[in-house]
């Protein structure tokens, strides 16, 4: 999975529920949460993530920052190194002609966090986690 520009359509399932639920329909209390000097992050064992090359085990952290954006990532093992992958929401528009109405559909994917940078503090943040599936 590694490489430029890879982005995969996001299917995440939470392994601990009975049968599996999508990550938008499903409310979930952090495993773990820890604060830092500029905002709150939260970590959610149990994650699971459907690639083009199988379903994969992940975690899912939120890092809330106090100016207001979030970092939204998944850390899961892939070609035995962690890899750690930003997750977008995107919206679809869909207007008939005349435009009398429109209706909008959301969905997930992930995709790189191409700053290696961004990628280094983002796992420094999640190495501070004591129950993190996936140590150094």
């Amino acid at each position: 999975m590694s490489g430029s520009g890879i982005s995969y359509p996001l299917k995440l399932f939470f392994a601990r529920t009975a049968r599996m639920q999508s990550m938008d329909s499903i409310e979930q209390h952090p495993d773990e949460s820890i604060s830092l000097a500029d905002g709150r992050v939260f970590l959610f064992l149990g994650a699971r993530l459907n690639t083009p090359a199988g379903e994969l085990d992940a975690d899912r952290m939120t890092v809330e920052y106090d100016r207001g954006n979030n970092d939204e990532v998944l850390v899961f093992k892939s070609d035995g190194n962690r890899t750690i992958m930003r997750v977008r929401l995107a919206m679809t528009l869909s207007t008939p002609s005349p435009a009398i109405s429109a209706s909008a559909s959301w969905s997930s994917y992930v995709e790189e966090i191409p700053e290696q940078q961004k990628r280094q503090r983002l796992l420094a943040i999640y190495d501070h986690f004591t129950k993190r599936s996936f140590p150094v």
